[in-house]
Formats: C-alpha cells, structure tokens, sequence
C-alpha cells in the first residue's frame, strides 16, 4: 500500500494522508479532537506529525479492518475519495 505525505489542516492541529490500495484511493484524518485528547492541545504541528507517522502502519490497517479495537485509533476516520 502506498501513502502521501502527511498534511495538515486547522493550523496544523489536524494531520491527514492519503493512500492507495489497489485501485482504492483512501483519506485517514486524525482529527484535532483526538491529537489534543492524546498530546494536549499546545502540541506542535511537527509533535502531531510525529505521533501519527509513528502509528502510520496501525492507521493503515484500518483501511481493511484489521487494527486492533484496542489500539486507540477507532475515531480516525477514513474516507474511500475514489
């Protein structure tokens, strides 16, 4: 599976990536909300980045379903954009 860069939005509160599995195009955001619940909400748009690019592989997972209930990513969202 290959995925984008991450981005941001919000001011750099929200981090996002797309990728691409198969013909399947996907958007995973991790909203502010959560960034903020797990980092604080003075946490720095390169703190956010990091936190993300490090559970990267978990946050893929959820594409196909198979994270793990457990692994505190349930409220990442992930859109199917094609």
């Amino acid at each position: 599976m290959k995925s984008s860069p991450l981005c941001s939005r919000d001011e750099g509160r929200e981090i996002f990536f797309t990728a691409t599995d198969g013909q399947r195009k996907f958007r995973l955001t991790v909203s502010r909300a959560m960034l903020d619940a797990i980092l604080g909400n003075h946490a720095s748009e390169p703190d956010r980045k990091a936190w993300v690019k490090t559970r990267k592989t978990e946050i893929l997972a959820l594409i196909e379903g198979h994270a793990e209930a457990d692994t505190g990513l349930s409220s990442v969202a992930v859109e199917e954009i094609s």
